[in-house]
Formats: structure tokens, sequence, C-alpha cells
């Protein structure tokens, strides 16, 4: 598998165009996740952080998939689809109700890496910006808070808050 996430009790990983999720309890436990209309490899994943959700992206498309119903939950078209050699990363925050991404476009020459975030509820876009001047390759959301952490490749670490009314991401020093 290209991707693993741990949360909520389970861990995932792709594989070619599925999704192994386990029970860590019962790693004898394994589902299976083979999501409709995949074409490619998959690209990023995240859990939730009860385990219920899990995000991808495949096809200019973000996906989130339920898995105790074993369906997809919303699919969200970024308004900048990352090209087809991106660096895809994604994060829960606020116990699953937000989900953000992060994007760099190895294509693009070094420019920036965007950030995204959406409420999961209404599916409504809350920030897209130019998070990072160069590559970044880490993200994580805050469990209890609307909050995501970005890093870049040259040690930047920036806060965010995507129901802020204006959105630069606090630099931590």
């Amino acid at each position: 598998g290209r991707f693993l996430a741990a949360r909520g009790g389970r861990f995932a990983t792709t594989l070619d165009s599925k999704v192994l999720v386990w029970n860590v309890r019962d790693p004898s436990q394994c589902t299976m996740l083979q999501p409709p209309q995949t074409y490619n490899d998959l690209h990023g994943l995240d859990l939730a952080p009860d385990g219920a959700l899990l995000a991808y992206y495949d096809e200019d498309t973000i996906k989130v998939w339920d898995i105790q119903r074993d369906r997809l939950y919303r699919s969200i078209r970024p308004a900048r689809a990352p090209g087809d050699k991106a660096e895809v990363h994604f994060a829960f925050a606020e116990n699953g109700k937000l989900l953000a991404c992060l994007t760099f476009d190895l294509d693009a020459n070094l420019g920036p890496a965007r950030l995204a975030a959406w409420d999961l509820g209404t599916g409504e876009l809350l920030m897209d910006v130019a998070a990072h001047n160069g590559p970044a390759y880490a993200i994580s959301g805050s469990a209890q808070t609307p909050r995501f952490v970005t890093g870049s490749a040259d040690g930047e670490v920036r806060i965010w808050q995507p129901r802020a009314t204006t959105n630069t991401g606090d630099r931590v020093d």
C-alpha cells in the first residue's frame, strides 16, 4: 500500500484501487472497500477521529467513504484540482465535521502548496488558500477544535482555522 492511516480503533492502507481497513483489536477483521468509479491508484488517505469516515483522492475528486455503511458519504470536487503528479494529504478536525486537503503539485516547479477545507455536513468550502511557498507534506487536524496544522519542507509550521474571517495561517516559531 502507498498510504496508511490509523484512528478510532481502525487502520487503513491503499492497495491499487482498493482500501483495506482493519480492526486494531482484531486484525483478522479486515474489510476491503472497493469504491466504485476508481480509475487510478488512490491518493491521500485519512480516517476521521472515530474511525467512521475515510477520505481519499481519486480522479480529481475527494471522496469521503462511510465505513460502517460501506457507501460514499460525500464527494467533493476541489476548485483547483492538483495535477497528475501531486502530493495529496488529508486531515479531519472537530470530531470528523471538517476535512482539509493539503496539496502540492510536483509539476508546478515548486509552486505554492494549497490548503482547502470543507464542512462535511454541508459540503461548504470554508477556505482555499496558498498555504506555503514551496512543498508541504504534513497536515494534522485537531480532534476537538476546528484547527489544522501544516508543515512545509523548509520547516515552516502554520496553524489554520477554516471558519476564521481571514485566513493567513498563524506561523509557529
